[in-house]
């Protein structure tokens, strides 16, 4: 904005032209000036806590996802029982002979999705606290 402007003029005139310029400002030039200034040092903090928002969701939709998955695989197991293709299924899904089973390899990258949010966060947390 055109305050941002003046604050440049400042740093380039140095103290003495700053200091001329400031005996012509207005009060609320200045005000608007502070504010800009503000707004400036302000948006790192507001952005950073709309990153931790949305890691939180982030967080309690993978919480549901693994938790859908559990019921999914119990309700299979105890179908598996009476049916020989849920049988094979279920199977499939927990065996962990030579290759993993699709579940493992789930709760494996569910996991590890959750370290990678865990890590993020406190990679936000320490930027937060430095600003």
């Amino acid at each position: 904005s055109a305050n941002a402007d003046k604050l440049n003029i400042f740093i380039i005139f140095g103290e003495r032209g700053a200091r001329k310029y400031f005996n012509t400002l207005t009060k609320k030039s200045l005000n608007e000036i502070y504010n800009d200034a503000r707004s400036i040092f302000t948006y790192p903090q507001r952005q950073s806590a709309r990153v931790l928002a949305d890691i939180g969701s982030a967080y309690q939709s993978l919480k549901i996802v693994d938790n859908r998955f559990q019921v999914m695989l119990d309700l299979l197991e105890n179908q598996s029982g009476s049916n020989p293709f849920l049988k094979q299924l279920y199977e499939d899904f927990i065996r962990s002979e030579n290759s993993l089973g699709c579940a493992k390899q789930i709760s494996t990258g569910l996991e590890d999705v959750f370290h990678q949010l865990k890590s993020l966060e406190e990679e936000t947390l320490e930027l937060r606290e430095k600003l």
